[in-house]
C-alpha cells in the first residue's frame, strides 16, 4: 500500500491545532460579519422598486462580473471534481469531468439567470425580501458562534 504525503493548507492544519483555532476564529468573525450585514439590511424599509433601465450599466454585465468574479463558485466546482476523480485518473478523464463541470455550471448559472429576471420573482423578492435577509442573518450568526465555540473544543 502506497502511503501519499499530505501537502498543503490540509497539512498545516493537521500539524498545528493552533493554525486551526486562529482559522476558526477568523472564518467565525466573518460569519458574524455578514451576520451584522444581513440584519442591517432586512431593518431597512427600502424602496425596491426597479430602477430605469440603462445603458451605460446593464444589468447583465454586473450580473456576470459578480458571478466570474465569486470564489465560492470555483470552490465549490473544485470540490465537486476532487470527490469525482481518483488519484489515479487519466487526463482524458479529467479533462472530461473539467468539461462537465463548466457546461453545467453555464447551465444552471443561466437557469437562474432566466428564472430570477422575471417579473414574478423580483416581485417575489421585493415583498420576502426583509425577511430572507433576517433569515440569513440568523444562519450566519448561528454558523459563526458554532465556529467560534469549535475552536476553543479540545480535540
Amino acid at each position: 500500500m502506497a502511503s501519499t504525503k499530505e501537502t498543503g493548507l490540509g497539512a498545516i492544519l493537521q500539524a498545528s491545532s493552533y493554525a486551526l483555532s486562529v482559522l476558526k476564529l477568523v472564518g467565525g468573525a466573518y460569519l458574524l460579519w455578514l451576520a451584522w450585514m444581513s440584519a442591517r439590511s432586512a431593518m431597512v424599509k427600502a424602496d425596491m422598486s426597479v430602477p430605469p433601465k440603462s445603458t451605460r450599466h446593464p444589468g447583465f454585465r454586473h450580473g456576470l462580473v459578480l458571478n466570474l468574479s465569486n470564489p465560492k463558485a470555483v470552490i465549490a466546482w473544485m470540490a465537486v471534481l476532487a470527490l469525482g476523480l481518483d488519484d489515479g485518473g487519466s487526463t482524458a478523464q479529467v479533462m472530461l469531468a473539467t468539461g462537465t463541470c463548466m457546461v453545467l455550471g453555464l447551465a444552471i448559472y443561466m437557469l437562474y439567470a432566466l428564472v430570477f429576471s422575471t417579473s414574478g420573482a423580483m416581485a417575489l423578492y421585493r415583498k420576502t425580501r426583509r425577511w430572507i435577509d433576517g433569515a440569513v442573518a440568523g444562519l450566519f450568526a448561528a454558523a459563526g458562534i458554532g465556529l467560534i465555540r469549535s475552536a476553543f473544543v479540545k480535540q
